[in-house]
């Protein structure tokens, strides 16, 4: 699961797994500054939920967060462990895709690549505590946002979570609908031996969409695995 601030993660997670160790927020702050699993059996298998850090969130830097997670998804690459999907959360009561959300979505696209793009789900949260219409004019404007746009027409879907488990376990089915592929910060750094500067998205960090924002940091040093 990859999200922004405020969206429901935990919540979500809780939810659909029911776990009852998962910690849900009430205070609009993120909980999780690591990258953390959930399983919980579904239609005779083992379903694994991974809840990483997200941008935005106090507790953990933009760079950190990249590193916590390239590490995680490079040791499960190497172990021959793919993910099925990522679910992509948003506050659907948000009313545009600011600054921030927008530089989160292209280093998204930029950790996945388009090969995996298909097995992604931007999902839209908040739906019981918003008016429906507001909320429905809101998802037509993101709709046609360009940065949505473009992970849609990669293969991304716009889906809705509406807060219930059943919502949540429509989202796990199609995501096991899917075969699973290697997302691009792990053929990056596995297969072609890069550093997280040299990958895609750590160029993005370093040189693009991230130059000048508060608690920036290079992040040429980090190589997974060493």
């Amino acid at each position: 699961l990859r999200r922004l601030l405020g969206v429901g993660k935990s919540y979500f997670i809780k939810k659909v797994s029911v776990i009852s160790d998962v910690e849900v927020s009430h205070t609009g702050y993120s909980r999780t500054s690591k990258v953390q699993s959930f399983s919980f059996p579904y239609k005779g298998t083992k379903i694994t939920l991974v809840d990483t850090p997200g941008y935005g969130d106090p507790m953990e830097r933009n760079y950190e967060a990249l590193e916590e997670i390239s590490a995680w998804t490079s040791s499960a690459y190497r172990q021959r462990r793919l993910l099925s999907g990522i679910i992509c959360l948003y506050n659907i009561r948000w009313t545009n895709v600011d600054t921030w959300a927008a530089r989160h979505l292209m280093m998204f696209q930029k950790l996945c690549g388009p090969s995996a793009l298909q097995n992604v789900l931007l999902t839209t949260t908040q739906w019981p505590n918003a008016n429906l219409a507001e909320g429905e004019s809101k998802e037509d404007r993101i709709r046609n946002d360009s940065h949505w746009r473009a992970l849609v027409t990669g293969g991304a879907a716009i889906k809705r979570f509406m807060g219930t488990r059943e919502s949540g376990l429509e989202l796990i089915d199609q995501l096991m609908q899917k075969e699973p592929k290697p997302f691009l910060i792990q053929h990056q750094i596995v297969d072609k031996n890069m550093t997280l500067e040299e990958a895609d998205v750590g160029k993005y960090m370093n040189h693009g969409g991230y130059r000048n924002v508060g608690g920036y940091r290079n992040v040429g040093r980090y190589k997974s695995g060493n």
